[in-house]
């Protein structure tokens, strides 16, 4: 992404380049990415639209609201996935339907306040994590019905942007790295009693 907009470069199974390709001239706000099968699937912000592309495929969705610092999940086996974005002060979810009249197909606010939205999806739900107004990381999964049920994880206060969430061995880790130059690495999991999140390391 740049000012002069959304360029793809295409590589084959021994990384020689095959050619780029302009995907949208418009410059991005914000943008990410993620692996749909063995396509590439593309999400970025405008001021004023939001846009899904899937590169192989040569689909290019747009929506007219804003998805300012999004981030994307997909599940390839259901043909769909997920998508966090900031609109408002708070964190709002699309859902994305692969080959649906439109790839993104509503916007629905998730929690009123908050920022920095991440998710990554584990193979059997998707996890999603933000600032909450207290500076913590706030995380958890999506129910069926679309709600979050989630924890705040205390003392762990980024920096804006600062920190991710990765799927390992099928466990969800969230790594922060705050003001203070302390990182810290957290796993996620599940008990009968709910989310409860083990320190693995903290420098």
């Amino acid at each position: 992404g740049s000012p002069n907009g959304i360029t793809a470069s295409t590589f084959d199974a021994n990384w020689s380049e095959m050619g780029t390709q302009v995907v949208q001239q418009s410059a991005p706000l914000s943008l990410t990415s993620t692996r749909y099968g063995n396509d590439a699937m593309i999400a970025w912000s405008t001021p004023g639209d939001c846009h899904l592309a899937r590169i192989a495929a040569d689909t290019h969705n747009v929506r007219s609201f804003p998805c300012r610092n999004n981030r994307i999940a997909s599940n390839f086996a259901e043909k769909s996935g997920q998508m966090v974005f900031e609109e408002n002060g708070g964190v709002h979810r699309s859902d994305i339907m692969v080959g649906a009249h439109n790839d993104i197909a509503n916007n629905n606010q998730l929690v009123p306040t908050g920022k920095s939205p991440r998710i990554v999806y584990d193979g059997k739900r998707y996890w999603v994590s933000y600032i909450n107004t207290h500076g913590d990381i706030t995380l958890g999964y999506l129910e069926e019905d679309g709600s979050l049920a989630s924890m705040a994880i205390e003392n762990v206060r980024p920096m804006d942007g600062a920190y991710d969430l990765a799927v390992i061995d099928g466990s969800v880790w969230l790594y922060a790295f705050d003001g203070d130059n302390r990182y810290s690495a957290n796993k996620m999991c599940l008990t009968r009693e709910g989310l409860d999140p083990t320190i693995n390391s903290s420098i």
